[in-house]
């Protein structure tokens, strides 16, 4: 699964031996694979920046001085960078890679504000299960008028994507529903729990099934639009995290202060 994002992400960002790649993830999720393998493997630099020890003065000095070509990241830390970096620190930058949120109208509009014409700007929509990215799509020449979410494109070599209702059957173009992924390279369980149990189901074809608790729709032309959870339930690192438990402790936390 690793060697296969890579190589889908050498082949999306049109990687080459001159690029240097920002690595601004943590190295322990599945966010860092895709720039970090793809770099290392196919001949690019990797350059990391922790914005938790800098600021985004530093992170402009940072582009400039090791000469960032490619910048992966999610669309929140876009935002901000935009608003806030010198924009003179994003003259080498060729192309953006976002992912882990919906990506708006609006960010298409910051990034060709501060970007230039040259730059692509590519959305995807990644899991940690198939390490890393499953879908992709150039947001380059999108007209920013044409919808309130932007889409996060049509499945990756090696993925199988589909929207199912709640009885499991395949839904039309524009219906919404649950994100169904079937790929070989899927595991069925996590790192210490039991194998075949949860969201997972291994197939005749030896392919796994994963329903992603996502939510989504398919368009006329195949492309998967990502709207959100269909639950209030995230998985980190997978453990699954309820945000209702999150919340109720920290409004006792809040009682017992006050």
């Amino acid at each position: 699964a690793v060697l296969n994002n890579a190589s889908n992400f050498k082949v999306s960002m049109q990687l080459g031996l001159k690029d240097k790649v920002s690595w601004l993830s943590s190295p322990k999720v599945a966010a860092s694979n895709s720039a970090f393998y793809g770099a290392l493997l196919y001949g690019a630099a990797l350059c990391p920046f922790q914005l938790l020890r800098g600021n985004f003065g530093s992170m402009a000095m940072w582009m400039k001085s090791e000469r960032v070509t490619l910048l992966h990241m999610t669309p929140s830390l876009f935002r901000a960078m935009v608003r806030h970096c010198d924009r003179t620190a994003f003259d080498r930058i060729r192309g953006v890679k976002l992912g882990g949120e919906s990506v708006y109208p609006l960010d298409l509009c910051l990034f060709h504000g501060a970007f230039l014409s040259t730059t692509r700007l590519v959305n995807g929509l990644g899991m940690s299960e198939a390490g890393g990215n499953v879908c992709h799509c150039d947001l380059t020449h999108f007209d920013s008028d044409v919808s309130v979410l932007l889409p996060v494109g049509a499945a990756l070599p090696g993925y199988e994507l589909s929207v199912i209702d709640a009885f499991g059957a395949a839904l039309k173009p524009g219906a919404e529903g649950e994100i169904v992924l079937k790929s070989a390279l899927l595991t069925d369980a996590y790192l210490g729990a039991d194998a075949g149990v949860g969201d997972f189901l291994r197939l005749d074809d030896g392919r796994i099934e994963l329903r992603t608790g996502d939510l989504g729709y398919f368009n006329e032309e195949n492309m998967l639009f990502f709207i959100g959870r269909k639950d209030r339930i995230l998985k980190i690192r997978g453990f699954r995290v309820d945000l209702n438990l999150i919340e109720a402790e920290l409004l006792l936390s809040l009682i017992h202060i006050s």
